[in-house]
């Protein structure tokens, strides 16, 4: 007498088990012989007894091996780490799987299908700031289908940088003037460095104007931001000018803006100018400025040459009225 006896379905998807036969039912001799080994090889798995229902993979993962591949500085202060993985089954079938991080960090699950036996390359990339420079990191596969296992790990120390400026952002406000002369623009840069240092630059301005070198102090990587005023002056009414003033950058390396347009871009490897346009529709006159005055004496246009200056100007008027 035997009861409770399960059945293996096999398909393409793996292995059912199915429902135990209800009841109790006589088998003969020969049926039992029938069923023999074969039947005892389907009810057991390499791990006991397989849950009801489940499907059981006929592929499996072999092995999975992760190494660090490449490293690359990206944008102004990060850089990146790529790693890469092999994994080996021994059939065709799907694997899911995860990468892990040594700060704690994971992946969110992935998959991959084999058409057969044999071997396929994964990858993943991990960015950080620049100030994780000499941290020792590592990363690893974790398989979570259709059998459960875990690579190495994976390690590398993420590379040191240099102090260096790597973007500057020149801009100018207003970016156009139109009115009443002399006029004061005030201009900005965001210097960019990669680390800690002290960075030297100066202003430089469209008509061979610089200002003394100035020292900028980064802590550590990340942008400051420097700001000047220009008060333009010897300039011609009712006529459209073009200026431009920059941030020139000194050390710990040159960094000379391009006057081929306003390219503004912290990214570029050239930085542009801050340009404008200036449009004065009136100079006021400086109090403190000379002046020619021209004399008539009987009719006749005489320039007596006198250099004035406006405090005695009044007088000189009344003197010539008088006369």
């Amino acid at each position: 007498m035997m009861s409770g006896i399960r059945i293996r379905q096999v398909g393409r998807e793996g292995t059912r088990l199915l429902p135990p036969l209800e009841g109790r039912k006589r088998m003969t001799k020969r049926a039992c012989v029938s069923f023999g080994f074969f039947g005892l090889m389907l009810l057991l798995s390499p791990n006991g007894l397989v849950p009801q229902g489940q499907i059981i993979p006929h592929n499996k993962v072999l092995g999975v091996v992760a190494s660090f591949s490449h490293s690359e500085f990206v944008g102004t202060d990060k850089i990146r780490l790529d790693f890469r993985a092999r994994i080996t089954v021994n059939a065709d079938g799907r694997v899911r799987y995860r990468w892990v991080r040594s700060d704690g960090g994971m992946g969110s699950p992935e998959e991959i299908n084999f058409t057969a036996a044999g071997s396929m390359v994964v990858n993943t990339s991990w960015t950080m700031g620049v100030a994780h420079s000499g941290d020792a990191v590592w990363e690893a596969v974790r398989i979570l289908y259709p059998n459960e296992l875990e690579s190495n790990k994976a390690r590398c120390t993420v590379p040191a940088t240099d102090f260096k400026i790597v973007g500057v952002l020149n801009s100018v406000s207003p970016n156009s003037w139109k009115g009443p002369c002399p006029a004061t623009v005030q201009a900005t840069s965001q210097i960019v460095a990669t680390g800690k240092g002290t960075a030297q630059y100066r202003w430089i301005r469209s008509d061979g104007g610089k200002t003394q070198p100035r020292d900028l102090v980064f802590e550590g990587p990340g942008t400051k931001t420097v700001t000047t005023s220009w008060k333009l002056s010897n300039l011609q009414a009712d006529v459209t000018e073009r200026r431009w003033i920059a941030v020139e950058v000194l050390y710990p390396n040159h960094i000379l803006p391009s006057t081929m347009g306003s390219l503004n871009l912290a990214t570029a490897p050239i930085p542009g100018v801050a340009a404008f346009d200036l449009l004065c529709t009136e100079i006021a006159r400086n109090p403190n400025a000379p002046i020619r005055l021209e004399v008539s004496l009987s009719g006749m246009g005489v320039d007596l040459g006198y250099d004035c200056f406006t405090p005695s100007y009044r007088t000189l008027q009344n003197w010539h009225k008088g006369k």
